[in-house]
């Protein structure tokens, strides 16, 4: 069993079987807030729903400028993984997110604007980050193949009672000055769907200029009941398999550009 020494006292690691999965998800939501400095957390208890089955997360994280958000499962490394936890998380993967789930972390959550949530949600769906208390490198690559990541939060005890952390594995960040991805959608092939809708900075049916190449082009936004499109006044020419990021320069003008995804 690993120990760590620090400041003359011996700190013991705390085995998934000397740890209540309650107490786990306490001490990991008690730190978020520096594990995850660009995002708010929020517990999310309610329970979600794919085609074929349903789930219950344990918090999420809500990107600061609400351009991107996650869904995290904190689970025990003694829980079996493909009869539990993998498909616990492909559910939270699949499951349909929108204006219900944004009320439910609204109201848990003051500090969250729940017109911007729900335009969140109207973007991309949010990734899941699982976060187990012990090394498991053999969740990674079935989890990434699903779109999940993996984040390993260990627990210290000496017989004080004191605490000490480690955390390692996969850490959500930001999208640093990327307002939002956008790519063509095949069902409206002249417009972009935009990933972070709340991020735009103006609302459905209203009109701003972006700058695209060398050329200001007047783009609107249309809005359906779950997705976020922005469609240019006139015809410009938009590649497709090509995702385009949304950035806002010095002056708070908007540019779009070809990036990789």
């Amino acid at each position: 069993m690993a120990r760590v020494l620090h400041e003359g006292l011996w700190y013991d690691a705390l085995t998934s079987s000397a740890l209540y999965e309650k107490e786990f998800e306490r001490i990991v939501m008690q730190h978020s807030t520096l594990l995850f400095p660009e995002f708010r957390p929020s517990v999310y208890k309610a329970t979600v729903y794919s085609d074929t089955s349903s789930a219950r997360p344990d918090y999420a994280l809500i990107e600061q400028q609400y351009r991107e958000w996650w869904i995290v499962e904190l689970e025990l490394a003694n829980h079996p993984f493909e009869g539990h936890v993998l498909p616990q998380v492909s559910t939270l993967v699949e499951a349909r997110y929108g204006a219900e789930q944004a009320a439910y972390l609204a109201a848990r959550n003051p500090g969250l604007d729940e017109n911007r949530v729900r335009d969140l949600m109207k973007g991309q769906t949010p990734r899941v980050l699982v976060v187990v208390n012990e090394p498991r490198p053999q969740w990674v690559s079935a989890l990434n193949a699903i779109r999940a990541e993996l984040a390993v939060f260990e627990i210290f005890r000496s017989v004080e009672g004191k605490h000490l952390y480690r955390f390692n594995g996969y850490t959500p960040r930001g999208p640093g000055n990327v307002v939002s991805r956008c790519r063509l959608d095949r069902a409206l092939p002249w417009a972009l769907r935009v990933d972070s809708p709340s991020a735009l900075g103006f609302r459905r049916n209203e009109s701003i200029e972006i700058l695209f190449g060398e050329t200001l082009s007047e783009w609107e936004r249309m809005d359906s009941a779950d997705m976020v499109w922005l469609v240019p006044k006139a015809r410009v020419k938009l590649e497709k398999q090509t995702v385009y990021a949304l950035t806002r320069l010095e002056n708070g003008r908007l540019r779009l550009v070809p990036t990789p995804d």
